[in-house]
């Protein structure tokens, strides 16, 4: 969204793509050899220009190559498959990455892992980081709005 504010005089900046999904724009890419062959998406600081496959975007890419059924066709990352038990350190940490991983179960099912989109349902059921603030938030209110409507009722 800020892209556009580092166009300058001489140069245009525009952010195209806002409304394609993740698992959409990873397709583009998996269809595309040079893409496929050179995808990048690792934020482990351990790994300098590779892709860890450990990482939560890693994992999630990998997903998403499954759901297409293009992993297996690229060595940018270490491991050519997932297993659901390559899933049991994942953490799904806010409402995109929940977004995200909801947009695989469908493909992963229609791909034949169901054992992958099953790990995946189960970790979005969990309550997330801002789920368990907003209701720790709303307890703790309670006292307050109780008081705020005795005082005006």
């Amino acid at each position: 969204l800020l892209d556009p504010f580092y166009s300058s005089a001489h140069m245009a900046i525009d952010h195209h793509g806002l409304e394609m999904s993740r698992f959409a724009k990873t397709a583009i890419v998996a269809d595309w050899p040079m893409g496929l062959k050179h995808v990048n998406v690792c934020v482990s600081p351990k790994s300098v220009g590779e892709n860890c496959g450990q990482c939560e975007k890693c994992i999630r890419t990998m997903l998403t190559l499954i759901a297409l059924g293009k992993l297996d066709a690229t060595a940018a990352f270490p491991r050519r498959d997932l297993r659901a038990e390559d899933l049991t350190n994942l953490k799904i940490e806010n409402a995109y990455q929940a977004s995200c991983y909801r947009d695989l179960l469908l493909p992963l099912r229609d791909r034949g892992r169901s054992d992958l989109a099953a790990v995946l349902e189960r970790k979005l059921a969990k309550p997330t980081r801002l789920s368990r603030f907003l209701r720790t938030a709303r307890t703790a209110l309670r006292p307050a709005n109780r008081l705020s409507k005795a005082i005006s009722g």
